[in-house]
């Protein structure tokens, strides 16, 4: 029971809130990696729900189109690539912190009707469980800044964000030690391999069933797709919808995930 071991670092990152879950398996359960398992998988889960919610409720969109949309994304989120993750009870902190950067975006989005303050304050909590599960959870931040000021978040309401901002990742970095080295010249010197880490990055899960070339052309063609819908949003003044907080918030965050681990996993050799 010596709650230290919650601080400890796993190589960059800060897991407390797997952990306490990794902890509760052996107290409780044995170890037998039965819970991570269980809530991981509730994760999974939870995350289509919060995005099937967010669409549902686009009112500018057809039932039929929603519909649609929902059941799809059931599909592609149940093909069997996921399975990999899924039973790896150690990626809980994955499907943890995608629940927990959609929920934020969500409630980020409502917070824009209902100004309330209980809605601000799971925000925060919810982007402090994401900063706490993984490393790159600290990314959420600024798109949360981001999104509350194109949503035209209340001042008082932002600023309260934007210290909780910085006291989150404050308090990440007491005790910290550093590992590996980030190269931000490495983006710049080879922006060619950069592209091409980003669309194998973007393919998956289906980018692993073939060969790497193929992995790479389907994640651009996705980035490609995702750059024009975005402005297609943009013109018809979707951007600050709850659907277009929430995916392209959620999109984003991706994108500078995957920046943040080319940085230190990009290997030229």
């Amino acid at each position: 029971f010596d709650l230290r071991i919650l601080w400890h670092q796993h190589n960059e990152h800060r897991i407390v809130f797997p952990e306490i879950v990794f902890a509760a398996d052996y107290l409780l359960l044995h170890g037998r990696q039965v819970l991570p398992l269980a809530i991981s998988f509730l994760c999974y889960v939870g995350s289509w729900l919060v995005l099937a919610w967010t669409f549902a409720r686009q009112g500018c969109v057809s039932n039929p189109v929603r519909t649609i949309g929902i059941l799809l994304a059931g599909i592609i989120m149940g093909w069997q690539g996921s399975a990999v993750v899924l039973a790896d009870p150690f990626l809980l902190q994955w499907t943890l912190l995608g629940l927990a950067v959609l929920l934020a975006l969500a409630l980020l989005a409502r917070l824009k009707d209902t100004a309330a303050n209980t809605d601000l304050a799971a925000v925060i909590v919810c982007a402090v469980i994401a900063t706490y599960s993984s490393g790159n959870g600290m990314l959420l931040w600024p798109v949360l800044l981001a999104a509350a000021l194109l949503l035209s978040i209340g001042r008082r309401q932002l600023l309260v964000l934007a210290v909780a901002a910085i006291v989150s990742i404050g308090v990440y970095f007491i005790g910290y030690q550093f590992v590996g080295r980030i190269s931000i010249a490495k983006l710049l010197t080879h922006p060619g391999y950069l592209l091409e880490f980003i669309g194998a990055y973007l393919s998956m899960p289906f980018g692993a069933i073939k060969a790497t070339e193929f992995g790479v052309t389907v994640g651009l063609i996705s980035l490609a797709l995702m750059v024009f819908f975005a402005a297609t949003a943009r013109r018809n003044r979707l951007l600050t919808s709850r659907a277009g907080i929430v995916l392209f918030g959620w999109y984003l965050f991706m994108l500078l995930t995957i920046l943040l681990t080319a940085t230190g996993r990009m290997n030229l050799n």
